[in-house]
């Protein structure tokens, strides 16, 4: 009996820990935008038990955010996902650039899942737009 109830805890546990996820994460704007220009990346974390099944919606998860700029970080976050997609704004006044950076945790530490090589990755997802590149400038020259 101590047998079956060991295989099915082990069982149950393995079958968790095999949910694939991912961010789906999308701009409301070209990846090129004026500057003053307004964007609103929306983070959705999916989720499948296998690879038949549909990626669907994940709530109750914690994920940390990181929206930086012309490499400087603005700000950084957590949100818990929901069935309403995270919405973060931002917007940049001069030619740059701009990033949304988002990684899923398992209570304090950073999750991950196998890819497909079998290695231990971290569940991350990011976006970025360019603001005017063609204003930009060489800061150093070669």
């Amino acid at each position: 009996m101590k047998k079956i109830v060991l295989f099915l805890f082990t069982a149950a546990f393995l079958a968790l820990g095999a949910t694939e996820y991912k961010f789906e994460i999308k701009s409301d704007k070209h990846w090129k935008m004026k500057a003053g220009e307004t964007a609103t990346f929306t983070v959705q974390l999916l989720a499948r038990k296998n690879k038949k099944e549909p990626f669907k919606a994940v709530t109750g998860r914690n994920v940390g955010f990181l929206y930086s700029h012309n490499d400087v970080t603005e700000k950084k976050g957590f949100f818990t996902t929901g069935e309403k997609p995270f919405e973060y704004k931002a917007k940049m006044d001069v030619p740059g650039w701009i990033q949304l950076r988002c990684t899923l945790y398992d209570g304090k530490k950073i999750a991950t899942q196998k890819d497909r090589h079998g290695a231990m990755r971290q569940i991350i997802g990011g976006i970025g737009a360019l603001v005017e590149p063609e204003k930009l400038q060489v800061g150093v020259e070669e």
